[in-house]
C-alpha cells in the first residue's frame, strides 16, 4: 500500500486526511517531530489523536510537496 507521485492505490484513496498522514508517516519512518511543515510536536500530536485540530490547507500543501503526492489524496 504505498503512495507513489504517480497514483494511489485504491485502498489508500478511502482514507481520511489524517489516516493518510499517519501512513505516510509509518513508510518514511517519521515521528511526530519530523513534520516542521505542521507545526510544533504538541501540535501534530492534536492532529493526529483527533484532538480539536485538523489539517489545514497549508499544511496539507506543504505535506504534499515534502511527500510528492497530490493534495488530493488527503481528501478521502
Amino acid at each position: 500500500r504505498n503512495i507513489t507521485p504517480s497514483g494511489v492505490s485504491s485502498s489508500v484513496a478511502k482514507l481520511g486526511g489524517v489516516d493518510v498522514l499517519r501512513l505516510l508517516m509509518e513508510q518514511h519512518g517519521l515521528g511526530v517531530a519530523d513534520l516542521p511543515e505542521i507545526g510544533s510536536k504538541s501540535l501534530v500530536s492534536k492532529i493526529l489523536n483527533g484532538r480539536g485540530r485538523n489539517l489545514t490547507r497549508d499544511h496539507i500543501a506543504a505535506l504534499s510537496k515534502r511527500f510528492s503526492v497530490s493534495p488530493a489524496v488527503f481528501f478521502g
